[in-house]
């Protein structure tokens, strides 16, 4: 039984998961990476991916983007509208 088909029967409690008899009760998770100071040349990283991200393709600075490189698009053999099989 998986836990998708058993999910009507679960019991969500403040302190942890209860099906059945059975009860798991919830547990901190650790973070395994965390760090107190930035490592040098952090800042100049972010600022980087955040001008280079953009909301549209008007707003994208990059120098040479994906969509106006013809080598980066495969050629389909087909024709306009025709039917594959």
């Amino acid at each position: 039984m998986d836990v998708y088909s058993a999910a009507d029967r679960l019991q969500i409690l403040p302190r942890g998961i209860k099906f059945k008899r059975s009860f798991k009760a919830y547990t901190d998770t650790k973070k395994l990476f965390s760090f107190v100071q930035a490592p040098p040349g952090y800042q100049e990283i972010k600022a980087k991916l955040l001008r280079l991200c953009a909301d549209s393709h008007e707003e994208f600075n990059h120098p040479k983007p994906l969509w106006k490189n013809k080598e980066f698009f495969i050629q389909l053999p087909f024709k306009l509208n025709e039917d594959v099989n």
